[in-house]
């Protein structure tokens, strides 16, 4: 019987260990500067895998990135800027080693601050996130490490899910009553920007996370003012209504949680978020500002999840994740699809 082929990550893992037997770059890390390692898989992405290194009562992270987010340039050394600039203000773990040459481990490979925590509880937790979004969205943006800017929030979503969905429009095998649904709610949308997109304005634009699902947040004390936010791929500038209504679609609740929020905590979530924001710009015209994105992050989130299906089934992916694809396969039923649209598609 032939043995099964390693993961990547068990293929990957002895190259991490392998990396670190060097003084130098354990000192980097505050590591022994001898003796063995505990490295091992702490969780994998769609396009980062990541070990937790462990050695003398001392713990990090190392991140390795199979694949990008941001079009084109260097993944891992933007995610590396990002963390840079943002973990002095205590929402993101510090930095501490970036090697983006590709000479020893054949991807970007990023070592961080190891955050104890458990994900978000949606059942208990939901302030507690508001409060962590709206702290992000409230630091000052000056100086910023060139950040993506979305200069136009509605047309910005919108191009996004389009070039995603042109992958899945081209694939032989996608469900023709799939391609129906987005076609007509490609072409809702658009008519819509044209009379929306007014309703955003460039001084409220603020730094967003742009995953702000339940197993990027890291609570360490429930009763604390804030948590902690991990997987730092794709900050960019752009109105919070992102991050807003991608915390409240059920895609993201869905998505690992199995959770569905209750009107009542969608709502709570929201004034939460305005008190926590106060005067600054991000709070103004909240609610308008949300139920106008909101069809446009459904939009995203669905056209993200017809691309990977479509890399899911064929081969060459680096990373899989089972659940992940069933999870996929269930956004993609027509009667999901058009439950999430019909609201903003007449006759859907």
């Amino acid at each position: 019987m032939t043995a099964p082929a390693l993961t990547l990550a068990a293929r990957l893992q002895p190259q991490v260990v392998a990396y670190l037997d060097r003084a130098d770059r354990r000192a980097r890390l505050g590591l022994p500067g001898s003796g063995p390692l505990d490295v091992r898989v702490l969780a994998q992405g769609e396009y980062n895998l990541n070990y937790l290194v462990a050695a003398g009562g001392r713990r990090v992270v190392a991140r390795i990135n199979t694949g990008t987010q941001i079009a084109e340039g260097d993944q891992i050394a933007y995610e590396y800027r990002a963390l840079a600039f943002l973990a002095p203000s205590g929402i993101a773990p510090a930095p501490y080693l970036l090697d983006n040459t590709g000479t020893e481990i054949p991807h970007g490979l990023l070592f961080e601050e190891y955050l104890p925590g458990r994900p978000l509880d949606y059942a208990a937790d939901v302030p507690l996130a508001a409060r962590t979004i709206a702290a992000l969205h409230t630091l000052p943006s000056e100086g910023n490490p060139d950040f993506l800017v979305v200069p136009e929030p509605l047309t910005g979503s919108w191009r996004e899910a389009k070039g995603f969905l042109d992958v899945f429009f081209a694939a032989p095998e996608a469900d023709p009553a799939v391609v129906r649904i987005f076609e007509r709610t490609l072409s809702a949308l658009a008519e819509r920007a044209e009379r929306e997109s007014a309703r955003f304005r460039p001084e409220e634009r603020v730094i967003i996370h742009t995953d702000v699902q339940a197993h990027n947040f890291v609570v360490d004390d429930p009763a604390a003012e804030r948590a902690r936010l991990v997987d730092w791929e794709k900050p960019m500038l752009d109105d919070g209504s992102y991050d807003l209504c991608h915390f409240l679609t059920p895609t993201s609740t869905l998505w690992k949680m199995d959770y569905t929020l209750t009107e009542a905590q969608r709502a709570g979530f929201l004034r939460e978020y305005a008190t926590a924001v106060g005067g600054h710009p991000a709070g103004r015209r909240l609610h308008e500002r949300v139920e106008t994105r909101m069809p446009y992050v459904y939009l995203r989130a669905t056209g993200w999840c017809a691309m990977a299906w479509v890399e899911y089934t064929r081969p060459g992916r680096l990373l899989r994740n089972e659940q992940t694809f069933a999870k996929i396969v269930e956004y993609l039923e027509p009667d999901f699809l058009a439950a999430l649209f019909r609201p903003y598609v007449p006759g859907l």
